[in-house]
C-alpha cells in the first residue's frame, strides 16, 4: 500500500516538473547559450495567447536586438494597444517621422515668404 502511494507522489512529481513554466526551464538566463536561447524562443511561440507570447519573447530575445513591449494609446478610443518591437524598428520609424517633418519644414520654408494671390485675380 505505501509503495503505491510512493508511487503515486512520484508520478505527481514527474508530470508537475514537465508541465513546468519556461523560466525554470532555462533557469539562468544571462549564461544561456545561442542553442538554447533559440530554443527558448521557439517555445515561446507555441504560446496561444498573445501578451503571453510577447513577454516569453522578451524575456528570452537577445538583449542585442533590444526586443520590447509597451502600450500605445489609440487615437479615437480610451484603450491602448499593445506594441513590441525591436531597437531597429523603432529606429526605423524615429527616421521616417524625422524625415517626414523635414520635408515639411522644407515646404513650409518656400512658402512662407509668398503671399496668397487676392481673391479676384489667379
Amino acid at each position: 500500500m505505501k509503495f503505491i502511494q510512493l508511487a503515486g507522489i512520484l508520478s505527481l512529481l514527474l508530470i508537475g516538473g514537465c508541465a513546468s513554466d519556461m523560466s525554470s526551464k532555462y533557469a539562468s538566463l544571462n549564461n544561456l547559450s545561442d542553442t538554447e536561447r533559440n530554443n527558448a524562443l521557439k517555445d515561446c511561440f507555441k504560446e496561444e495567447n498573445k501578451h503571453d507570447r510577447q513577454e516569453c519573447i522578451a524575456e528570452f530575445a537577445d538583449p542585442a536586438i533590444g526586443y520590447q513591449c509597451e502600450r500605445i494609446q489609440v487615437t479615437g478610443t480610451r484603450f491602448g494597444e499593445r506594441v513590441c518591437t525591436t531597437k531597429r524598428q523603432r529606429d526605423e520609424v524615429a527616421r521616417a517621422s524625422q524625415d517626414a517633418f523635414s520635408q515639411v519644414q522644407m515646404r513650409n520654408k518656400f512658402t512662407k515668404g509668398q503671399e496668397a494671390a487676392p481673391a479676384g485675380r489667379k
